[in-house]
């Protein structure tokens, strides 16, 4: 299960859907936090709206989140605040069969306009782990510093390898014997 568990029946879903707010507390901010590898997740809230899709079986998840996480720097290892706000829109299907169907013929058919759902083992849909999925799809996975790009140039000037696999061909460039 999700740290931040929110879960819905979407066969008891009313005709005009339902909206929720969600907002982690401080524990599930840590437990989140580890999850993520984060150095700290300060906050994070969504307003998530469920509805009908626009066939049977489908059901429709979108919203908005906000976040504030501190993230490590990939080459300093300083910390780096993340300030994160998007929008989301999922859809989910109770059938694995998708936007894809058979015609009276037996031939496929595809709706190329429709996202492919997500198939739903059952009936619940976990929308606090929808919001944790998109929260983390948001996040850099590769946050650097300002001072990462100085850093990276100081470093590969300090530490050539005279050892590479083309060393011994520079070498041999360099010494007139090729």
């Amino acid at each position: 299960m999700s740290e931040l568990t929110r879960c819905v029946d979407v066969d008891d879903l009313p005709a005009a859907g339902l909206h929720l707010d969600l907002e982690a507390d401080a524990a599930q901010r840590r437990a989140l936090a580890g999850r993520l590898d984060l150095l700290d997740l300060a906050s994070l809230t969504a307003a998530v709206d469920v509805v009908h899709g626009p066939r049977p079986g489908v059901t429709i998840a979108r919203g908005r989140l906000c976040g504030r996480a501190t993230q490590r720097c990939v080459v300093t290892l300083e910390p780096l605040e993340a300030a994160i706000e998007t929008t989301f829109e999922r859809y989910f299907v109770l059938d694995a069969g998708g936007p894809t169907g058979r015609s009276d013929a037996g031939e496929i058919l595809v709706d190329v306009d429709e996202e492919e759902p997500e198939p739903l083992s059952g009936p619940l849909l976990d929308l606090g782990e929808l919001v944790v999925e998109e929260f983390a799809l948001a996040l850099d996975p590769y946050p650097r510093s300002a001072g990462a790009d100085e850093t990276m140039r100081r470093f590969q000037e300090t530490h050539v390898d005279p050892t590479h696999p083309f060393s011994a061909l520079a070498r041999r460039r360099t010494s007139g014997g090729g």
